[in-house]
């Protein structure tokens, strides 16, 4: 013959209960706290933008300079990533224009220190930058 048997047994004592409600109320106080605190925090900022001129020009200028920065920085990163795609783009190319502008300055340097007069006919020559 079978029969079940049901026992209860403290799994907790009335300690570890009162300790992990003590825990759980003084978690839920400490974030509401600080929750409060930075509401009122954020609204005494707001408050003090609002009626205080100083602030309020020292926060417009902040941001201007912030916008400035900014823009200063996208300009630099620019200017590099052209730099770059000028010197792995077309490697090639801009050696041989390099060294046809050497050439040409050569020419005119010569010129000018032999003393000869280039005539009219003679087209200017090209110089580019």
């Amino acid at each position: 013959m079978a029969h079940t048997e049901y026992r209860q047994v403290k799994a907790t004592s009335l300690t570890e209960i009162l300790s992990d409600i003590g825990g759980n109320m003084g978690m839920f106080l400490g974030m509401s706290l600080i929750t409060v605190t930075e509401i009122s925090l954020f609204i005494s900022k707001i408050a003090w933008i609002a009626f205080s001129k100083r602030r309020r020009d020292y926060m417009f200028n902040k941001k201007k300079r912030e916008t400035e920065e900014k823009k200063q920085l996208e300009e630099t990163v620019s200017v590099f990533s052209t730099l770059r795609s000028r010197k792995f783009g077309t490697v090639g190319d801009s050696f041989r224009a390099t060294q046809f502008r050497i050439r040409s300055l050569s020419k005119q340097v010569r010129s000018s220190l032999r003393g000869s007069k280039v005539s009219s006919t003679d087209p200017p020559p090209l110089v580019t930058l």
